[in-house]
């Protein structure tokens, strides 16, 4: 009986042994757990981070394309002004050297 005793109770302790390996691996894989919870909140944040910059980004995007427009536009009317300008004080030369052709060509046919 003694024997039988001894034999359980070596038995009983195999069991406990094995079953604080499954409570060591338990805690493991609970740490594990938390650990990818963590990595999930991290992710998602990110995420939102991610979404937020991007958002920003397309605003920023509109807005340049804007004031480039508006830059542009006014550039072109800038140049379309000076063009017209010079323009305008080119034929003004334009005509008084044909006047003066005129006049010369009128007084060579008076003489």
């Amino acid at each position: 009986m003694e024997n039988m005793l001894k034999e359980i109770l070596h038995e009983l302790k195999n069991v406990n042994v094995r079953l604080e390996a499954l409570e060591q691996g338990q805690k493991s894989l609970e740490q594990g757990q938390k650990a990818l919870e963590q990595g999930q909140k991290a992710l998602e944040q990110g995420q939102i981070e991610i979404r937020y910059d991007l958002a920003e980004l397309k605003e920023s995007q509109t807005e340049l394309k804007s004031d480039l427009v508006e830059s542009f536009g006014k550039f072109n009317n800038t140049i379309e002004e000076f063009v017209e300008d010079r323009t305008s004080a080119l034929n003004k030369r334009v005509y008084a050297v044909e006047s003066d052709i005129q006049k010369i060509m009128r007084q060579q046919q008076i003489n």
